[in-house]
Parts: C-alpha cells; sequence; structure tokens
C-alpha cells in the first residue's frame, strides 16, 4: 500500500515501513521528527515510541484537523495561510502550538477518544461499595466539549482562543 503526499518542498511517497520524517507534511503543523524530538523529555511516551512513522504522521495530521477547528484570538497573518497560527503580527507558528498537536497526536496514538469521553459525562453517579461518587453533568469541562481529549493539549491552546462566553461584535460600513 503506498500513500502518496506533499512536503513543504516536494513530493514525498510514504509506505508503512518507511516515512520520510525530515520533512514537515502540508497537512500537520509538527512534523514526526519534532514529535519524536517532544516525546524525548516526556517521563510516558510508550503510545507514540511504539507506534510507526505512519501511524505518527496520521494522529499528527487527525490532531491538527481537531486544533484548526477553535475559535483563535487574532487574525490569520496572512488571509491565504493554511494553518490558524502564526496570527496578526507573527510570522512563524508558536512552538506552544506545535506541543498541543503532538500532544493530542499522543492521545489519539493511546486510544483516547473525544467522543466516547463526552458521552461518559452523562454517567451521573458511581458507586463502589459504600461509597458513591456523584457527577455534575450540566457542564462538561470545556476542552472535552471543544473535542480535545488531552488535557495538557489544551492548555497549550487555551492562551491563543477566543473567550468562547463573549462575543465580539464589529461595526462594517
Amino acid at each position: 500500500m503506498t500513500i502518496f503526499t506533499e512536503s513543504i518542498t516536494d513530493t514525498v511517497v510514504l509506505t508503512p515501513s518507511v516515512v520520510n520524517t525530515s520533512t514537515i507534511d502540508k497537512r500537520t503543523v509538527a512534523s514526526v521528527a519534532e514529535g519524536d524530538s517532544y516525546m524525548l523529555n516526556r517521563l510516558d511516551a510508550s503510545a507514540w515510541t511504539s507506534a510507526t512513522a505512519a501511524k505518527k504522521l496520521t494522529a499528527l495530521i487527525d490532531a491538527t484537523l481537531r486544533i484548526e477547528q477553535l475559535n483563535y484570538r487574532g487574525t490569520k497573518a496572512v488571509a491565504t495561510q493554511q494553518f490558524q497560527k502564526p496570527r496578526d503580527d507573527d510570522t512563524v507558528i508558536p512552538v506552544e502550538y506545535k506541543y498541543a498537536c503532538i500532544e493530542l497526536a499522543y492521545s489519539l496514538l493511546d486510544g483516547v477518544d473525544a467522543q466516547i469521553e463526552y458521552e461518559n459525562m452523562s454517567m451521573a453517579s458511581h458507586t463502589y461499595g459504600n461509597v458513591k461518587t456523584v457527577y455534575d453533568t450540566t457542564f462538561p469541562p470545556e476542552h472535552i466539549a471543544a473535542g480535545i481529549p488531552s488535557v495538557l493539549a489544551w492548555r497549550f491552546l487555551k492562551p491563543f482562543l477566543r473567550d468562547w462566553t463573549t462575543i465580539d461584535l464589529r461595526r462594517v460600513n
């Protein structure tokens, strides 16, 4: 099976066993090589290190699609740019944005699913022996409601996001 994808500089042919991790795929904000480097500093990176390069790339693409759906502060630095970042006067994608992508990809590789997490929020109570725990299911955690199952990824993204409890009004003549 051969998968075709474009990199920033040229076309790269990917196969399940051989992936060029030195180029950044245009479909993701972080490369597999950046993910590998980031995971060297993580205490538990087993879901990442045990995955093939092709699986890592797929997880990074999926993570990018999810974080690109969020509502960010400011406007794109260049109206035609592919990703939500950089914004305003920035010229590069912030490293925290890349970290969020990698952390979310790690969670996806580890089997965490935002949909299942959201559905589990409907559980109102849980009893084990004489201990009963009651959950407030009125408001799911904002990262789960936003479709980001990784709290760490959410913490990296949160400073870039608009406050969802407010709206911006602009007068246009």
